[in-house]
């Protein structure tokens, strides 16, 4: 291939290469938290609204039942309206079961994949974890999110058993909120609830690469 022709390919590559995706701020977080609560939105009206009226709220209840060893004594419910929890039809096993059920606001949802935890295990994977969390924290701890409380979810990927995964997810959400009340979010703001590999989007035989990817971490802002 002649000089020009390999230069013309490499100019080629690097204009169709995808932009590199600029790190979430501090700002960025507290926008999303805010969600549909966000002074002057436009964009979340879901359809026609008469001039002069305020676009519907739209808020999600969800859930997630606890069985075998009860409620996880890390869930504290006190000065939360919104988060219930109440004992429901026995497991499979005749086992006492519970759920935990709570409102959010949808919109507010944060993914965060980039905390990561050391397989099996509650401690965090790499230094980066640490940075997203202070990175989360500073959220937090921002005047125009004063006042509200977030639902910490964990969740696991689906290798191993259910029950396992399950108590492993609800000690990882609760060791992301012991982290956050370290770096000065008051416990009464936050609530851990492990999903375990309910919401796994990969097989337990899928590549280790998915399967991390399901070893993540979800902020609702409660409602």
């Amino acid at each position: 291939m002649k000089p020009s022709s390999i230069l013309a390919a490499l100019a080629l590559t690097v204009a169709l290469a995808p932009l590199p995706v600029r790190g979430e701020t501090t700002e960025d977080l507290v926008n999303k938290l805010q969600g549909q609560a966000k002074a002057g939105t436009t964009v979340k009206t879901r359809g026609f609204v008469p001039r002069g009226s305020k676009p519907a709220v739209t808020t999600e209840r969800r859930s997630v039942r606890f069985s075998g060893r009860g409620i996880p004594k890390n869930i504290q419910v006190t000065d939360k309206g919104n988060v219930q929890v109440k004992e429901v039809s026995p497991a499979a096993d005749g086992e006492p079961s519970y759920e935990l059920s709570y409102t959010v606001d949808p919109e507010s949802k944060v993914t965060r994949t980039s905390i990561l935890f050391v397989k099996d295990s509650t401690e965090f994977a790499d230094g980066n974890s640490t940075i997203e969390l202070a990175k989360l924290a500073k959220a937090f701890n921002d005047p125009k999110l004063a006042g509200h409380s977030f639902v910490i979810e964990g969740h696991s990927s689906a290798e191993g058993s259910t029950d396992h995964n399950q108590a492993l997810s609800q000690d990882r959400a609760a060791a992301i909120v012991t982290a956050l009340v370290g770096y000065g979010v008051s416990p009464n703001q936050l609530v851990p609830a492990g999903f375990g590999e309910s919401k796994a989007q990969h097989e337990e035989y899928a590549p280790e690469s998915l399967r991390a990817q399901d070893r993540r971490v979800e902020v609702y802002r409660l409602e």
